[in-house]
């Protein structure tokens, strides 16, 4: 089955290097994925040998006198006894938190130190976030450090730089087959038709509410100046109420009161 071109969106991968031949056949360039998976793998290992310190973190350490001569000569039975006065150890010492020792026997706790490893795997995870491109906050869940930090400016940066590709990457490969899905939708193309990406950065009411403000204010400073019809400007101001969420359903309650007067 043959597929016509205009049904498919290609989108090309990291373009090579200068001078590099014959790196793809097709010239659909390297796999994005390909430069941070290695970097997320270091980090999942790293935490994985973390992990596995922190069952080494304490050790008891008992000194036995003789012991490997006598589980040389003694075999069995004395392996038992040494068995059985570790568990005596380890009971006593759960339940009233004291130790009963031979005069010979010698005991000590080894402690391992984690000093350092914090770092280390903040690092880790740092070059990880630089290798993919995605904020820290956002790629692994994790708090911004610092004093009054929020991350908002990382995660608006992020936010702004995926906007960057919707548009100059994203949109231009789907162009042709966009059109396709318009025409074959409604069998025509309205000029005025057009589409615009969701934002990934959600403002708050507040936000919201100050950019409702804004926008009235600039409306009413072209009526002032007198340089727009009044129906213009009204159409305008409830589209961009509407749009910027200040009023949401303002646009379709003005059409719906023109409509019952009759206008």
């Amino acid at each position: 089955m043959a597929i016509h071109p205009s049904r498919l969106a290609i989108f090309r991968g990291i373009a090579p290097r200068a001078g590099l031949q014959n790196y793809s056949a097709d010239h659909r360039g390297r796999s994005v994925l390909s430069g941070m998976v290695d970097d997320v793998k270091r980090v999942d290992e790293v935490a994985g040998n973390i992990l596995s310190l922190v069952y080494e973190a304490k050790v008891d350490v008992f000194g036995i006198p003789d012991l490997m001569t006598n589980m040389s000569t003694r075999g069995e039975q004395w392996t038992a006894e040494v068995l059985r006065r570790l568990n005596l150890a380890a009971t006593g010492k759960g339940l009233s938190g004291s130790l009963v020792m031979d005069a010979n026997e010698t005991y000590e706790q080894k402690t391992a130190s984690f000093g350092g490893l914090h770092e280390i795997l903040d690092r880790m995870m740092q070059l990880a976030s630089a290798a993919s491109g995605i904020p820290m906050t956002l790629l692994f869940g994790m708090s911004p450090g610092g004093l009054n930090a929020s991350g908002d400016a990382d995660t608006r940066g992020y936010y702004d730089r995926v906007k960057v590709q919707q548009t100059l990457y994203m949109q231009p490969a789907m162009s042709v087959l966009d059109e396709c899905l318009i025409w074959s939708a409604l069998g025509s193309r309205p000029d005025d038709l057009h589409y615009t990406w969701a934002p990934l950065w959600q403002p708050t009411a507040k936000e919201q509410a100050e950019t409702g403000k804004i926008i009235a204010d600039t409306h009413k400073i072209a009526r002032d100046m007198d340089v727009l019809p009044p129906e213009v400007l009204g159409r305008s101001l409830v589209n961009g109420l509407t749009e910027a969420g200040a009023a949401p359903g303002l646009e379709g309650y003005v059409a719906d009161y023109f409509e019952s007067e009759g206008e």
